[in-house]
Parts: structure tokens; sequence; C-alpha cells
């Protein structure tokens, strides 16, 4: 698969789950939507690196209102995922009602994400600039040159104090790895195919981190007063302090 037909079959699935979300946001297709921006993200990085004309920020723009609207209710719905697990162990959390107030919460943002997913599905097409160069194609080595930067990128910031926004820039840094490689052609199964894997693991081992550090805060935020918060926040900030030492660790092993 080269660049220009990845990104058409982005542009085709980011208009499938807008239909899906436009009719009924559920869990599954807010995640995937998020993901397929993520992809285009990606994609405009690399753009941006093999074409001195392209400005990443005005064409990645047009994603911006959905991706933040469709987040909104994407944390919500990792909170009452994870909160629901760490709720098990802890019987005198009023988990019910914990979930009720985030519901409510989840059901209304439910009509904004919709809204926009109607706006955007009236309008014909994306970004006429971004898919004419795309369209072009993109040398493999410049793809490969664009995922060597990244790989640098990564070990700057493994050298510096992970803290909770380093550890989450990372992140996104192995996503951009694997989602940029896809494009690359025969380089992913030789040159790329390690890295790939190794980005995969590092990067759910970081968000399974990251997905408790959402969790906690949306909690606090909107739950204080629910029975056994007290306990269910501390067992929240035991799993997270626990999942983060693992990152960092697997990390550190990398980077030597």
């Amino acid at each position: 698969m080269n660049s220009a037909t990845y990104y058409h079959n982005l542009c085709d699935s980011y208009r499938i789950n807008l239909r899906r979300i436009a009719h009924s946001p559920d869990t599954q297709c807010i995640h995937e939507l998020r993901i397929i921006i993520k992809k285009m993200r990606a994609v405009f990085h690399l753009v941006t690196f093999t074409n001195s004309e392209f400005d990443f920020d005005e064409h990645f723009d047009s994603f911006m209102e959905m991706f933040k609207s469709a987040g909104k209710i994407r944390d919500l719905d990792i909170a009452i995922e994870c909160s629901s697990k760490i709720a098990k162990d802890h019987p005198d959390t009023d988990y019910r009602g914990i979930a009720q107030v985030l519901r409510k919460e989840r059901r209304s943002n439910v009509p904004k994400v919709k809204k926009i997913a109607n706006q955007i599905l009236a309008q014909k097409k994306y970004d006429s600039k971004a898919e004419e160069i795309i369209s072009m194609g993109i040398e493999e080595k410049r793809i490969e040159n664009f995922l060597k930067q990244t790989m640098k990128k990564i070990g700057s910031e493994t050298h510096e104090r992970l803290s909770t926004e380093r550890l989450h820039n990372i992140r996104k840094l192995y996503k951009e790895i694997l989602y940029v490689s896809k494009a690359t052609g025969k380089t992913d199964k030789q040159f790329f195919a390690k890295n790939s894997i190794q980005a995969d693991e590092l990067q759910k081992r970081i968000g399974n981190w990251h997905n408790l550090v959402i969790t906690t805060s949306i909690i606090k935020d909107h739950t204080k007063k629910a029975k056994g918060m007290k306990s269910l926040l501390k067992a929240l900030k035991n799993e997270e302090k626990k999942l983060k030492k693992k990152a960092v660790r697997e990390i550190s092993l990398t980077s030597k």
C-alpha cells in the first residue's frame, strides 16, 4: 500500500464513521473515528516533513472540532470502563451512582458531536490541497527519513524526566511510527518491522496507564459526592502508579 492509497482509505473510513456518529455515536464508532483522525494527523505530519509548502495547522484544523468533541465522549467512556473494573475490588464504592453521573454527562455531549458530524458530511471535500499533494505519492526514502527522525525524537524524550505530559507525547510518537509505517510498502516488512512491533507494545503499555489518569481526573470532576469516592480514587491512583512504573521501565530498556 502506498501513501496515496493509505490516505484515500482513511478518507473513506472517516466518512463512514461520521455517518455512524450522526446516527448513533456509540463507544466503538467514537473510538474508531478518533483513531482515523490520529492517522490523518500522522499523514499530515509526514507531508509537512516532505513538503515545505504544506502548512500542518492550516490543513489539520478542519478535523480539530470533531476530534475534541469526540474526545470528551471518549474520555467518559474510558472512565466508565476503568472505574467499573476497579470498583469490583471495592464493594464499598457506589459504582452505580458514579456510572449514572458519567453516563448523564456523556448524553449531554452527544447532540454536539452529532451536529458536527452532519456539518462535515454536508461538505463535498475535506481538503483538496492535502489530497492533491498526497495523491502525487511520497517517495519511500522520504517516508523512511521521517520515521527515523520520529525515532530520534522518542530517544530525546526518553532521556528527560518522564512526566505525565512527556509519557503521553512519547505514546503519540510511537503511534506516528505505526500509522506512517503502514504507508511504506515493502519497507514496512523489512527495516521497520521490528520497530513497529516494539512501538505497538509500548504505546499500549503507556495507554493503559494514561486511561487511569483520564479516569481519575474525570471522577474527581464529576462525582465528588458519590459514596466510597476516596476508596475508589485511592485504588485508581495506586493502579496508575503501578502501570506508570511498568511503562517507564519498558521505555528505559528500549532506549539503552
